[in-house]
Order: structure tokens, then sequence, then C-alpha cells
């Protein structure tokens, strides 16, 4: 079996969408006879990234190699411009990318894309409609996983040839039970879903000390949609809650010096490393007692399974699939205005009992395994082959 991937994996920042995709990849690399990895990469013309710098925006994309590799995996790059005529056809709702992206596939995979059994494309916007195109002029079945803002943000002039691209896939995945539900609200019939969550490497994130380091933590990029500004009003309850604390913020983004500021404000030390390296993500939660996860939307929440497998408590919002990935209610928080008050008063709760960490820990281990999500995939794959009655040789 052969699999042409089409995926958004950006190797300079391994966050949830990098680690649910490259998991998933790297794991049924090991049971098909080849996969093929295309990388949609958007990098900033030099016009765009000196308004960026001049707007002192750090989210500057840049030009990757042709070829990258991760681990077991090779990557093939396609890079795609952004320059100010890339932005007017977006304002103007043209079809003009996505139609150039197609044809650019076409013209440097097709040998790759020929060969192949099956293509799948991870996230729905634009991914999900270019494996839609090139299966119907390819004659080749598809999947599509749904991943998260890829669902809550897609535009509204492209929802309904997304829509019609989730129909037509063999299936279409989704991380979450949530995230099915806000695709069904934008037109979907649900008749080729299935939920598989994403899982967590349990040998990578093993179970932690008992030790207390009186230590808590947010993990993830510096925006709003994460919930970050709202990181000093949540850390100084947890202070006026539990007293002196250690607070540690990983990651980078948009407000980073806002938040720098806000924390100096409110007399809170709060170490901020910026982006860390993914394999180096486990070492830091180590050290950490409580992880909040206060976003707006989320597709499942990676960080707070990978806390819980290392029976780290995850404090979390009652927000898209966050109750799925937290479970516990107790450690579940509704977002109103109160949900710093809320959330730094259960975070000051935990801090001060004894609980059973090895809970968080054992629900992981039943739920959460890559190796049984994988081989739901993979057994999809097998059944949309046997249909067809055909694979390459």
């Amino acid at each position: 079996m052969k699999i042409v991937y089409i995926a958004n994996l950006n190797l300079h920042v391994k966050g949830g969408l990098f680690k649910a995709t490259f998991e998933r990849i790297s794991r049924v690399k090991e049971q098909v006879d080849d996969v093929f990895v295309i990388n949609n990469n958007f990098y900033d013309s030099a016009v765009i990234n000196l308004v960026k710098k001049v707007l002192n925006r750090k989210d500057s994309r840049l030009k990757k190699p042709d070829i990258s590799t991760y681990k077991n995996v090779e990557i093939n790059n396609t890079n795609f411009k952004r320059t100010i005529f890339f932005y007017f056809k977006r304002v103007l709702k043209l079809k003009s990318t996505e139609n150039g992206m197609i044809r650019h596939y076409l013209k440097h995979y097709k040998e790759e894309l020929e060969r192949a059994d099956i293509i799948h494309a991870h996230f729905g916007w634009v991914n999900g409609y270019i494996a839609y195109e090139l299966s119907r002029q390819l004659n080749k079945p598809y999947f599509i996983t749904l991943h998260g803002s890829d669902v809550n943000k897609v535009w509204k002039h492209n929802r309904s040839r997304l829509v019609e691209a989730m129909e037509q896939a063999e299936r279409c995945f989704f991380v979450s039970s949530q995230l099915l539900e806000q695709a069904i609200t934008l037109g979907y019939s649900g008749k080729n879903a299935l939920i598989t969550y994403n899982g967590v490497d349990t040998k990578l994130f093993s179970q932690k000390d008992k030790r207390n380091y009186n230590r808590v933590g947010f993990v993830g990029t510096l925006k709003k949609v994460k919930g970050a500004d709202l990181l000093p009003d949540i850390f100084k309850c947890i202070e006026k809650y539990n007293g002196e604390t250690d607070f540690f913020v990983i990651g980078d983004g948009p407000l980073r010096n806002q938040l720098e500021q806000a924390f100096k404000e409110r007399d809170l030390d709060v170490e901020m490393p910026g982006l860390v390296d993914y394999d180096d993500v486990p070492e830091l939660l180590k050290t950490m007692d409580v992880l909040v996860v206060p976003s707006r939307n989320e597709g499942l929440g990676m960080i707070a399974l990978e806390a819980n497998a290392m029976g780290i408590p995850a404090v979390g919002s009652a927000v898209g699939g966050i109750p799925e990935a937290i479970s516990f209610e107790e450690n579940l928080i509704a977002f109103t205005d109160d949900l710093p008050e809320l959330m730094g008063s259960r975070v000051a709760e935990i801090l001060s009992s004894e609980s059973d960490s090895s809970r968080y820990r054992e629900r992981v281990l039943a739920k959460f395994d890559w190796d049984k999500i994988v081989d739901i995939e993979t057994a999809a794959y097998v059944k949309a082959l046997n249909k067809n009655q055909y694979v390459n040789p």
C-alpha cells in the first residue's frame, strides 16, 4: 500500500497540529509499503516580511528546503510565496490560489500521485479540498483528517467547497466528537465520519515522580485563541489562593511582549523560555504540578493529554474538544468572565491537596494509545482499497 500525505508540518514550531499529524504518518509508515509526504509551506515575500517587521509581527514564514527529514520521515516541502497579490486574492475571495496549488501538485508530484493507492490530507482547508480535486482527476480514494481550526475557523466563502470535499471522502477522521458536531453545523452530513482521537507517546511522556514543585505552567502559542491573554489574571488568582507560586510559560507568539509587561505589572515572576523542541517538553513538564489550558477553542488539547500521561492534572476551559481531553469535570471551567478566578481557585485547590495522580495516566493509557488509533485508520485504508478492488503494483 502506497499513501501520499498532504500536510502542514512546521518543523520550527512543533505544536499540537505538528505532533498529531507527524505521529500518525510516522506510525503508519511502519505498517505500509511506502509513504510520500507533501508539506505545504507558505513563505513571505520580502515586502510582506518588511510590513510584518514594521507592525512588530513575529509570525513571518520562511522558505524551506525542497526536502527535510524528521526522525523516520522524509518531508517534501512545496513552497508557495505569499505576496501582496496573494492577500488581495484572499480578500477578493478568488479561487486562483487553491487552483494554482492543484496545478503545482500535478506538475511536480504527478508520478508519486499516480503510483499512490490512497491520498490522505491532514487539515480540511485547503489540503482536504486539494485531495478532493486530485482524487477527481486521478481516480484515487482519499481521506481527510480534521484537526480543529480547519473546522472552527474556515472562511465562509470556502465552506461549501470544504463540505463537498468532506462528503466525497472515503472517510473523514475527527480528533474529537465536538469537532464533528461543529462540522455538522457547517452542512456536513457526518455519513463518513470517524472519531480518531490524538494519541500520546506514553513512553516519552512517562509518569513523573511524586515530588511537588509548587509550579504551574502553560504550554502553547501565545495568542488569544489559546487564552494566553488570560494568563496574568489566572496566575494572580492562583497566587492569591496559594501564596507564592512558581509559574512558567512555554511557547511564543504575538502576545509575548504584552504578557511580559502584564506579568511585570502584577509583580509575577514567570519563566518564559520561548519555543522549545518537542522532545524537550517532557523534561519541562516533569517540573510542573498543574497545567492550565484556558483556550477559547481547541480541537482536542494534546498538551492536556500529555500532561495527564505524566500524572499531571490539567485544568482547562470547557470548550471545543478540551472536555474530551481532560474528562474530569472538577478540572473543567466554563468559559465566562469568571474563568481566571475559577481556574485560579481550582488550581490552588489541587496544589494544596493530596491527589491520586495515577488516575490521570491510567485514563490516557486506556483511551489515547497511538497504536490503537493508527490501527483504526489503517483498517479504513484497507477497507477502501478492497471496495475499489485495486492496488497499484
